[in-house]
This record gives C-alpha cells, sequence and structure tokens, in this order.
C-alpha cells in the first residue's frame, strides 16, 4: 500500500484506548466499508448545532 503523503515525518501514536478503533476503521476501509452520503450529512448537521 502506497503511503498517504510524501512526508517524513513519524507517524502520530495512537492512545491505546483508541486501538481497537482505528484498527476497527482501517479493516472497513480494507472492505471499502465506507459511510454513505446521507451518513456523512447527518454527521456535519450535528456540528451545525
Amino acid at each position: 500500500m502506497p503511503p498517504l503523503t510524501r512526508n517524513e515525518a513519524k507517524p502520530e501514536p495512537i492512545d491505546p484506548a483508541h486501538l481497537a478503533d482505528v484498527l476497527e476503521g482501517l479493516a472497513q476501509a480494507k472492505r471499502r466499508q465506507f459511510a454513505t452520503d446521507a451518513e456523512i450529512e447527518a454527521a456535519f448537521r450535528r456540528f451545525d448545532r
């Protein structure tokens, strides 16, 4: 898998409390399970309050 950027900066550490969620997100991306447009719109609407 190619890098997302050509930046040689070190990766940010992952808080162990969030590791399971990060790994699940990576697994979902690998399976190409992405949020629908409606789910994204709903998430952004939460910030409009």
